[in-house]
């Protein structure tokens, strides 16, 4: 079982893997902007890849995204792949 020091740590890892997401250099604590530990949609919607992908990435349905539920955030693919024009 998971401690609430393990869930510290967790979320204190898993803040900055958001500033690289999409290259957009943001951070959680960017978009936190009420500063309590969680998007809501208007903060989301800040960012234009986790406003469209707000749904799926909250998990738990409770209309906020936590660092964890932010940690697996991977940027949806836009256009071919380099050598496949």
């Amino acid at each position: 079982m998971k401690t609430l020091f393990d869930h510290c740590i967790l979320v204190l890892l898993l803040i900055p893997s958001l500033a690289t997401a999409g290259g957009s250099g943001t951070t959680f604590g960017d978009l936190d902007k009420d500063g309590d530990g969680k998007l809501s949609i208007p903060e989301a919607g800040v960012h234009e890849g986790l406003s469209t992908q707000f749904i799926k990435l909250d998990v738990d349905k409770d209309g906020y995204l936590t660092p964890e539920e932010v940690s697996v955030y991977e940027p949806e693919p836009t256009g071919m792949m380099p050598g496949m024009e």
